[in-house]
């Protein structure tokens, strides 16, 4: 069975089946068998259905495939099933023990599963929730996908984190081949998973760049997510590289970024060097450039500067 994608599930589903009559008493439920919540549950169903518990998706961000458990209770002449006095929408449900606290554990008429796959809409939506940051994985895979020999040279089963780039583009104006140039101050967020072209106008200076990773080697780290801070005991140092992707021109280094200044890491860390901006070389074209963030295995302040501006050692760089 193919895994069907949360986002085609973010609706209540119709719930039916042949032989059903609608002057019967069920008792609906749908686990989410992989996370352990309760994510519906009707009774009085169909005839006077009472909704318990609101129907909410399984944000599956795993790449392996989770379990929607849909459960059929006959309650005809019964009391109507209640929760635990203690239950809250992300508290695990223990299945077993609500059957036995209302005498259904002989009642089961129906069951169904539904096969959830992993998408971007439910790794994002635990992002915002502030549960689980998986974005990179979404990265991971399409770069996966990339016949490349740059990318062929990446250890890409490593990659277990996102940077959040944003350039500002400052308010021009200047006469150019004759003609008036006029351009308002922008902000450019970068998007890792597009294919939308930035102007090389509005990477004129270096961008601002956020590392949205929790050093798993680390056990004094307090994360806050919707701050985009960190707080952290540790001694880990990271290097932010740009690099030309065909070329492999080395645009940019900062190296020993501490863990604890991985929010703001384009303004932190010594700087190898300094940022060269990153025009295309013919105008008509666009290039690619990429941004790396790399642990560091030791301190690299003994590195030599480059120089300010292009030259060989920055064409040499490996």
């Amino acid at each position: 069975m193919k895994p069907v994608q949360p986002f085609l599930i973010r609706k209540k589903p119709e719930i039916s089946w042949k032989g059903l009559q609608y002057d019967q008493s069920l008792t609906i439920l749908i686990v989410d068998a992989g996370f352990g919540t309760l994510n519906y549950m009707v009774t009085d169903f169909p005839r006077k259905p009472k909704v318990l518990v609101d129907y909410r998706l399984s944000d599956n961000y795993h790449s392996a495939p989770n379990a929607l458990v849909v459960l059929a209770f006959k309650s005809e002449g019964k009391p109507a099933p209640v929760l635990p006095s203690d239950f809250s929408a992300d508290s695990l449900f223990d299945l077993s023990k609500f059957m036995l606290d209302n005498d259904l554990s002989d009642d089961l008429v129906g069951l169904s599963v539904i096969i959830v796959g992993s998408d971007a809409f439910a790794i994002e939506r635990q992002r915002v929730k502030g549960s689980v940051d998986y974005c990179h994985s979404l990265l991971k895979k399409k770069l996966h996908h990339k016949v490349d020999e740059f990318y062929s040279r990446l250890p890409l089963h490593h990659l277990n984190s996102w940077m959040s780039i944003t350039y500002q583009q400052p308010a021009i104006s200047a006469n150019v081949c004759c003609r008036k140039l006029s351009l308002s101050a922008e902000s450019h967020r970068l998007d890792p998973l597009g294919n939308a072209s930035i102007s090389a106008l509005a990477t004129l200076y270096h961008p601002t760049v956020s590392s949205h990773r929790i050093p798993l080697t680390n056990n004094f780290v307090n994360y806050h997510r919707h701050t985009r801070t960190f707080v952290a005991l540790g001694d880990d140092l990271y290097t932010l590289a740009l690099i030309d992707k065909d070329s492999e021109v080395l645009h940019w280094l900062l190296v020993d970024i501490p863990v604890g200044e991985l929010s703001d890491a384009g303004n932190k860390g010594i700087t190898i060097a300094n940022y060269l901006h990153p025009a295309p070389r013919e105008p008509t074209n666009c290039t690619n450039f990429v941004f790396l963030l790399l642990i560091q295995p030791s301190s690299l302040a003994e590195l030599d500067a480059y120089c300010q501006g292009s030259c060989r050692k920055r064409k040499e760089f490996r």
